[in-house]
């Protein structure tokens, strides 16, 4: 009688434990309202709110270090413990805002930046080069991830709560005091029919949206900034710094909230840290003052108004901007990806202010899935020869396997990013100075490999400097 006792008190006690496991994921049900036209679209997310205790988590999953130079990044990554520019330095910052344009009024407490990114299958090249430039910086890092592609395709999860990948996302990766989050997205199960599941760039907007609520959560303020972007658009840390502590006229209080965006002149890395767009600009990602996000600014100050359709999407129609209004509507997480209103910022002498590591995945399969399944999907992309897919992928394979580029939309810039100087180089390859050529000659055998199957001849002719590809 007492073993039997003994024996329920333990099973009970196992109970209670298993439940306060699964309460610290705080994984709940929660409806996320978003506004269209006059009336509002329901649909219920789950949100993994992962917000585990950091631990002593400092390996990948066995057999996701893919490569001698993904070990070289992380090796890298490990020893980048400490924020060597924490400080403000008045003097040092005088310099900096001059370089963008700005001036330095002798702001001593840095402005918090709050930020933002959809996740899927991006690689831990792109994550930890991500991390590397803005570590220390981020207060925030909200991260969404969705069990489909834009397209309807499923997905496994690759960021479940408790899940080893998670731990080294949220363990000091992003900084010692970075806030990181994986919500998840998913479709409406009370829904019928068509209305059930979002697509394409709707799908990735209702996305984003979460991104705000978490923002929200964290007590993001009229005074923070906020930070858009894909995962492989990073902002140097340089101008980073510059926007926290520089008189940004976007950033002063009272904001009208019409143009309030700073938008990075995006130098465009294709796959390689070798192959570089030469003269090409991206102009994302975006910078909002949170006096004009919604959900964070005054929407008293600042009405909603309807929005339209326009790209498979909800935006904000231009037609605002020719009205009698003295304060503009907030903006949405579509807002701050499509909306225009805003200034494209470069550095002296056109210093780019932000890199795009444009397809650095782990492998060309894993590049080939992702023009097949996300948006503007390439419905032959797993057959057809890679270069035939799209223009930078096409870019990507002449730099890679050393061709020239006659008829190629895009030239690459010769010696890749040695020539960038300091200030213009991603702070991963300054740490990890070894991993750019590492990686490219890893690529290059892929695509020795990737033409082997996929030979060009077979599915059209390229002829370039009277040469038969």
């Amino acid at each position: 009688m007492i073993a039997t006792r003994r024996l329920i008190q333990q099973m009970m006690t196992f109970a209670v434990g298993a439940l306060l496991y699964l309460a610290n994921f705080n994984i709940l049900l929660r409806k996320h309202i978003h506004d269209i036209d006059s009336g509002r679209e329901m649909r219920l997310p789950t949100s993994g709110l992962a917000n585990c205790s950091k631990q002593n988590v400092t390996h990948l999953p066995p057999g996701e270090i893919t490569s001698p130079s993904l070990e070289t990044l992380l090796e890298a990554a490990a020893v980048v413990t400490s924020v060597w520019d924490k400080d403000v330095d008045s003097k040092a910052e005088v310099e900096r805002c001059k370089r963008y344009g700005f001036n330095y009024d002798g702001r001593i407490k840095r402005r918090r930046i709050f930020y933002g990114s959809l996740i899927a299958d991006d690689s831990w090249h792109i994550l930890n080069i991500a991390a590397m430039e803005a570590y220390g910086i981020y207060d925030t890092v909200a991260l969404v991830e969705s069990d489909k592609t834009q397209m309807q395709i499923s997905r496994d999860i690759r960021f479940s709560p408790g899940s080893q990948r998670l731990k080294l996302l949220q363990n000091s990766m992003w900084g010692p005091s970075a806030r990181v989050s994986v919500d998840y997205y998913h479709d409406d199960p009370r829904k019928k029919g068509k209305g059930r599941k979002a697509e394409g760039l709707l799908r990735e907007n209702l996305q984003r949206d979460i991104i705000m609520e978490r923002w929200q959560q964290n007590n993001m303020t009229a005074g923070d900034i906020g930070l858009i972007s894909d995962i492989d658009e990073v902002p140097t840390r340089d101008f980073l710094r510059s926007l926290q502590v520089c008189d940004v006229p976007e950033f002063r209080q009272g904001q009208d909230c019409k143009q309030p965006k700073i938008l990075c002149s995006t130098l465009v890395f294709e796959g390689s840290p070798e192959c570089i767009s030469k003269g090409r600009r991206w102009h994302h990602p975006d910078f909002i003052l949170g006096e004009c996000v919604e959900g964070i600014g005054d929407k008293q100050k600042h009405k909603p108004v309807k929005r339209k359709m326009s790209f498979g999407t909800y935006v904000r129609p231009s037609s605002w901007e020719n009205t009698s209004m003295t304060m503009f509507p907030l903006w949405d997480a579509t807002d701050f990806r499509m909306g225009n209103g805003g200034r494209i910022v470069s550095g002296n002498d056109g210093l780019h202010t932000a890199f795009h590591f444009h397809n650095f995945f782990d492998s060309l399969s894993i590049l080939r899935k992702k023009y097949k399944t996300y948006g503007h999907p390439v419905h032959d992309a797993l057959e057809k020869p890679l270069g035939l897919i799209e223009e930078d992928v096409d870019f990507m394979v002449d730099c890679l396997m050393n061709r020239t580029e006659d008829g190629n939309k895009f030239v690459r810039v010769r010696g890749g990013w040695r020539v960038l100087g300091k200030d213009g180089t991603p702070i991963a390859f300054q740490k990890a100075p070894d991993y750019p050529n590492l990686r490219h000659q890893e690529l290059q055998e892929m695509m020795v490999e990737d033409e082997s199957l996929h030979p060009r001849a077979n599915l059209t002719l390229s002829i370039k400097n009277g040469t038969v590809l």
